[in-house]
């Protein structure tokens, strides 16, 4: 596990700066990131591939710069270039030779094969990009989605997936004891009203609070609000 992302890490390094020297800014969603900056050892979270996302706009640009560093370009890539924004799916994954994690390539918080266009629309990507943050990989530095943010992805990102891997629920109580502090409880409500993540939001939180034991601010009036949601 280690070893898998010593390497991950090293891979990442690569890309986000030949990303940033192309005028391309990169985040890093889950894996790597997770586990650099909430487990602090990289024995403890295992990495499949790594998840970096773009503006949609320099999709052109970063498929560029992932062919120059000889990933291969995806078979629809073209196809998504054609479609609109907002959609349910929007990602694609960029292998190169084997023993090298693949790149998920993202450009929404949103990626599933469920009918979610509606979903997609309602989350501000451009806020979710003004509020972004910075971490640091080993001496690169690259973005993160602000605490709030983090907790919204990774909440929707497991209710989508149903909790198929305890992976899942250890991500959000690890980022819950790390940002316990600095949370803006009052700020992620209002960001899950306005993006449609309610329901998301509190299922996740109420699945670790019983099965986690942890604490979690808001509950109850979480979980009041997504009453009062569902039957109006």
């Amino acid at each position: 596990c280690a070893a898998v992302n010593t390497v991950i890490a090293e891979e990442a390094r690569v890309i986000i700066e030949a990303l940033r020297k192309h005028g391309v800014v990169a985040m890093l969603l889950k894996g790597l990131d997770l586990t650099v900056r909430f487990y602090g050892d990289f024995s403890l979270r295992g990495c499949t591939d790594l998840d970096i996302l773009i503006p949609r706009k320099d999709l052109p640009l970063a498929n560029e710069v992932l062919l120059s560093l000889t990933y291969q370009e995806p078979v629809n890539y073209r196809d998504f270039l054609n479609l609109p924004g907002s959609l349910c799916l929007n990602s694609l994954v960029y292998r190169k030779d084997k023993g090298v994690c693949p790149i998920h390539l993202h450009w929404h918080l949103v990626n599933t094969t469920w009918p979610l266009n509606l979903l997609a629309r309602r989350i501000d990507m451009e806020r979710i990009w003004d509020c972004a943050v910075r971490a640091n990989l080993e001496g690169v530095d690259y973005l993160v989605p602000a605490p709030e943010h983090l907790l919204l992805y990774l909440s929707h990102h497991s209710f989508m997936h149903c909790f198929d891997k305890l992976i899942l629920a250890v991500d959000i109580v690890k980022v819950l004891e790390k940002h316990k502090n600095i949370l803006d409880w009052d700020k992620l409500v209002e960001c899950a009203r306005d993006f449609g993540l309610l329901p998301a939001l509190y299922f996740s939180l109420k699945f670790v609070s019983n099965n986690f034991g942890v604490e979690v601010q808001k509950l109850r009036s979480i979980e009041k609000m997504v009453s009062c949601e569902c039957f109006k």
